[in-house]
């Protein structure tokens, strides 16, 4: 992914995934080479998902920005036709 404005400074983020079973997956990045970032995702079923992100920086004095994220997803299934694929974190 690679992101830029004319005012700002090229963007850009590398990402490495391993799917297991196509209902668990765990991955690596860095964005920038400032931070690196460790994310897993467990699929239950076809309708509940959980996610996890670490993100910790790479550079000196950024210590305090590390970050968590969680993810709880339910797809309720509320309209008969759906279409279904798969998403990511």
């Amino acid at each position: 992914y690679v992101e830029g404005a004319p005012s700002n400074t090229l963007s850009y983020d590398i990402n490495a995934l391993l799917m297991i079973n196509n209902d668990i997956w765990a991955g690596a990045y860095t964005r920038n080479f400032k931070t690196i970032g460790l994310m897993f995702q467990i699929d239950f079923g076809d309708a509940y998902r959980f996610g996890y992100n670490l993100e910790l920086p790479a550079v000196q004095g950024l210590t305090k920005f590390t970050t968590h994220e969680f993810l709880l997803s339910i797809d309720l299934g509320l309209f008969g036709q759906q279409d279904v694929y798969q998403r990511y974190f």
